[in-house]
């Protein structure tokens, strides 16, 4: 696990960084992925209990592709404002 800091907010990256989240104090998460990996490996279901064990609101927003369109984007945008998180969680597979 790594963490990166940009203007006191963190971005943390690497194997077994799904622990980073039972440390951080959050109400409302609005995790994005593309989904297809992560639900067949158990990434994201892991992701969602760890979350809701704390008694926080997760809202999933899958499909989202390698180089999403601008259609994309903006529909993303627009779920997140309805849901209103206090955090963004973005998870998926790096390939190097």
């Amino acid at each position: 696990m790594k963490e990166l800091k940009f203007h006191g907010k963190s971005i943390v990256i690497g194997e077994n960084s799904i622990e980073y989240v039972k440390n951080i104090d959050m109400k409302r998460v609005f995790v994005v992925t593309g989904g297809r990996s992560m639900v067949e490996n158990g990434t994201l279901d892991k992701l969602i209990n760890i979350l809701q064990e704390k008694g926080i609101e997760v809202y999933v927003f899958k499909g989202v592709t390698k180089n999403p369109t601008t259609d994309v984007v903006k529909m993303g945008i627009e779920e997140m404002k309805k849901f209103n998180p206090d955090a963004v969680i973005g998870i998926g597979e790096v390939l190097l």
